[in-house]
């Protein structure tokens, strides 16, 4: 059996008063224990808990198994080590576990979407933990309050990393039991808050290096590390926006070799301009931006667009004297075939999700490992100091809604994305 580092103080809070509430609930930052404390505590509650069946869940199954029953190789299958086994009850996956109380049967859920939810009704649960709670369908959530009622020791479990404040899950789950402890102290309400800090398993020279990683007062910075409920507003990429100089070299300054050199396309219409980017990854780890252009126009035709296209490969290669060796594109079939029996080899690329985009290049800025050639990058660095984030999703996406121009970062995302997985230096 895998033992747990030490808890911290807050932590060691957080557990005492699991035995005494029956609604207990772990938020905050990324890699602050809270699996592995809600794991723990669940299995501890399952030790002595009377009731036979009970429910592990999560957006999928696969989500519920990976964060609950593994959990590092600190979850329920470390912690009753030759006392369980997985298997099937009534056709539905689960583990069985032998207790201090007797035989228990594990049932293991996914909750992601609406209509989830049949697959967990008829059951009566003693005890339910939702890993990722606020990810999961709100009709999930509720029926799994619903399916405790009638236990003999009713105990829910939830862990969550930060949305905007006003998430549903907020505004519809927690703020009622706020309100409850609020006015009975015994009421039942254990609420964590726990960040990186209070994983006694990571050490302090590990702890600076994580941080250095992410932008202070960023998005991200707020809910990975500090763990806070962050609404998106404001400049995306603000230390780019006021530090832009940082960031531009000339090309005396590049690389001799590069791991790769990717071109990114984003085809215009429609109000939209046609863009293109190419990016290259130096052994350094550091992502160079060659060159980057856009064509404002309403529609182009074909000939133009070929022409806008060709010259810009021609011009990589004539001023950097290397070969651009892939094309990813955004969408448009037509083009893309055209442009392939042309000359060139484009394809439609994997698109990161939205909400990656912002991230992943925050990221690789926060690291000091993004350069743009400043002279030949010119649209690119205009929108890099002023996209905005989108105030009415509950996700950090950047505004896309025709008021700013965001056609070439969108280049620049897709010629990274062929390499998006591989972009932290692996």
């Amino acid at each position: 059996m895998n033992l747990i580092a030490p808890l911290s103080n807050n932590q060691k809070r957080y557990l005492s008063r699991v035995g005494t509430s029956w609604f207990n609930v772990a938020e905050g930052g990324k890699r602050g224990g809270k699996n592995v404390l809600n794991t723990l505590a669940f299995c501890l509650s399952l030790e002595t808990h009377p009731d036979k069946l009970h429910l592990i869940a999560g957006v999928s199954q696969s989500t519920a198994s990976i964060n609950v029953l593994e959990c590092d190789g600190y979850g329920l299958l470390n912690y009753f080590e030759g006392r369980c086994k997985e298997g099937k009850f009534k056709d539905k996956n689960c583990v069985f576990v032998k207790t201090a109380a007797g035989d228990k049967v594990v049932l293991i859920a996914g909750g992601g979407k609406n209509g989830d939810e049949r697959y967990i009704k008829g059951n009566t649960y003693g005890s339910a933990y939702i890993t990722e709670a606020n990810e999961c369908a709100e009709t999930f959530i509720k029926e799994v309050f619903d399916r405790t009622i009638s236990s003999t020791e009713r105990k829910i479990f939830h862990d969550l990393n930060p949305k905007a404040p006003n998430h549903w899950y907020y505004q519809d789950i927690l703020s009622f039991h706020e309100k409850q402890q609020s006015v009975r102290s015994d009421y039942g309400y254990n609420y964590g808050h726990f960040t990186i800090a209070d994983n006694l398993s990571i050490s302090d020279e590990k702890l600076c290096a994580v941080l250095r990683t992410y932008e202070r007062g960023s998005v991200w910075y707020d809910r990975d590390i500090r763990g806070i409920r962050k609404a998106a507003d404001g400049i995306v990429f603000e230390d780019f926006a006021e530090h832009t100089d940082n960031y531009l070299i000339g090309s005396n300054e590049l690389p001799k070799r590069y791991k790769w050199i990717d071109m990114g396309a984003d085809w215009g219409g429609n109000g939209s301009a046609y863009a293109l980017t190419c990016s290259a990854m130096g052994y350094d780890n550091i992502i160079y931006v060659l060159k980057a252009r856009k064509k404002q126009a309403q529609e182009l035709p074909m000939k133009d667009v070929e022409e806008f296209v060709f010259e810009f490969i021609r011009e990589i290669e004539n001023e950097y004297g290397v070969s651009i060796e892939n094309c990813n594109c955004d969408h448009s079939d037509v083009i893309i075939n055209t442009l392939n029996d042309v000359k060139y080899i484009f394809g439609k690329t994997y698109k990161p999700p939205l909400e990656d985009r912002p991230f992943q290049l925050s990221l690789l800025i926060a690291q000091g490992r993004f350069k743009l050639i400043g002279d030949r990058c010119g649209d690119l660095i205009n929108e890099l100091q002023s996209v905005v984030y989108d105030e009415k999703k509950e996700k950090p996406i950047i505004l896309d809604d025709g008021s700013m121009q965001i056609d070439t970062v969108d280049s620049l995302v897709y010629s990274l994305s062929g390499n998006w997985h591989y972009l932290n230096g692996e």
